[in-house]
């Protein structure tokens, strides 16, 4: 007799990706939860020291929000916006890292910044002040490329970071980790049955809401189900 508890129905639930999708860091988590607090707590209880820094400002990894209605992905919210640093002019550098709205030689800069910390064997995101002060500086000569100071305190800052002992802070700031604002991000309500334990199926309820870069849009047909079980699940490959 087939156990009923093992079966995957179409419930409604919230699915948050992180994935990196391909290459060596490949990766597919999914974490799936039938409210938003039940998601918040098996969120945070696997990233205590927050998301993984180097996974997303230098792979770029995706980082999504997905509503499933009666076993269907309906929507879809980037999650990058709500990761916060615990200072303003860390999280301002976590979104123009992510948005990419600099030149390359300059993003290049920057990404071998952020690779430093990683190679130092620190969070990448502790390197976060020190870009946040680049920013600064990159804004400064772009208003007077004969500012003397920004160009000598850039190659300064250079100069530490090529040195393999990144500052663990820079202008008496400090970042620990990246932690998603739960308060901020709108989670939408769901549906009635919403899944509580065991296994929900999921498929694609609109096409055009899949993610080339996602897990799941190579993971999960357009009609046909695939299946999760409550709470974490961990792919790659």
């Amino acid at each position: 007799m087939v156990d009923t508890a093992d079966i995957a129905r179409p419930y409604s639930c919230h699915l948050l990706e992180f994935s990196v999708l391909p290459g060596g860091a490949r990766l597919g988590n999914i974490y799936v939860a039938g409210d938003a607090d039940e998601l918040r707590e098996c969120v945070d209880g696997d990233w205590e020291e927050g998301a993984d820094g180097y996974l997303i400002l230098w792979y770029g990894a995706l980082l999504h929000l997905w509503t499933v209605q009666h076993g269907a992905i309906v929507a879809g919210l980037d999650l990058h916006p709500y990761l916060r640093t615990g200072d303003a002019r860390c999280d301002l550098a976590v979104a123009r890292v992510l948005d990419g709205s600099d030149d390359e030689e300059r993003r290049e800069t920057v990404q071998e910044v952020l690779m430093a910390y990683a190679e130092a064997e620190r969070p990448t995101a502790s390197g976060l002040p020190v870009v946040a002060r680049m920013f600064d500086l990159f804004d400064r000569i772009d208003a007077d490329p004969a500012d003397s100071d920004a160009l000598a305190e850039l190659d300064r800052i250079l100069d530490l970071v090529e040195g393999g002992d990144p500052p663990a802070s820079y202008d008496g700031v400090s970042v620990e980790g990246l932690h998603i604002d739960w308060d901020a991000v709108p989670v939408p309500a769901l549906h009635e049955p919403v899944l509580r334990e065991g296994r929900v199926s999921v498929r694609w309820g609109d096409a055009s809401l899949r993610h080339r870069a996602s897990h799941l849009h190579h993971s999960t047909p357009t009609s046909e189900g695939t299946d999760f079980e409550h709470g974490f699940t961990e792919g790659g490959g």
